[in-house]
């Protein structure tokens, strides 16, 4: 039996901490041009989905072989969330006889995440994993934090502060880039970090994840000084 395959790539027009992230120039293409790309060449989706209510990136996915699905204001505030997202798209497709297997959330602002990742990614969803997710490792140790009351600083964990290093496996983290899903498990569950969940480790280079103009800044910098090829 075929596995169908669908890919969301959301991508809101608002965005207050970096106006127009999404079609911000990169390589001489609107970013989210990469993401798109990228989820073509992975050859493994039935039906790439850019869902969106800005009209300058519709006309940009309509050069691509992608559906555009209109996204309703509800969905495209400071407060929704992917997760009420891809569950009103799910309900919606199944309501006129397109039943999905897997689903796919790939973000536009991860620009350097290349069609190998999110094969690799997905190819984690087997008959015991029924969730993926892009990771990368963490810049420090998150058992070293720190919190600032009253102008003094506080260990979040005091009695981990003093611990260079653990000794089982190596901490990790959501990079913000790719999520994959067995739908029945995401719509049980409303998350794609559900109960054994796999992550497809990826380099910090490939990790960017825009979000603020520092993000915006170093991922032009990095690709200009390593030379990336996505």
């Amino acid at each position: 039996m075929k596995i169908s395959k669908i890919a969301i790539i959301p991508a809101r027009a608002g965005s207050k901490r970096l106006p127009k992230k999404n079609i911000l120039n990169f390589l001489g293409e609107p970013i989210i041009v990469h993401t798109i790309r990228a989820a073509i060449n992975s050859k493994i989706f039935d039906e790439i989905i850019v869902s969106t209510d800005c009209k300058i990136i519709k006309k940009i996915s309509k050069k691509f072989p992608v559906k555009i699905h209109n996204r309703l204001k509800k969905f495209a505030t400071d407060r929704s969330t992917i997760n009420e997202l891809c569950t009103s798209l799910i309900k919606e497709n199944q309501k006129i006889g397109n039943i999905w297997d897997i689903i796919c959330v790939l973000y536009p602002t991860a620009p350097l995440r290349t069609s190998n990742d999110i094969k690799n990614t997905v190819k984690l969803i087997s008959k015991d994993t029924n969730f993926a997710v892009g990771v990368t490792t963490f810049d420090h140790y998150p058992h070293h934090a720190l919190v600032s009351k009253n102008k003094k600083l506080i260990p979040v964990w005091p009695k981990l502060i003093n611990i260079k290093k653990f000794k089982n496996g190596k901490f990790l983290v959501d990079n913000g880039s790719t999520y994959a899903a067995k739908v029945n498990s995401f719509l049980k569950y409303k998350s794609f970090l559900g109960p054994k969940a796999k992550g497809h480790i990826m380099p910090k280079l490939r990790s960017i994840d825009i979000d603020t103009k520092e993000d915006y800044l170093f991922l032009l910098n990095s690709n200009r000084n390593h030379n990336i090829k996505i």
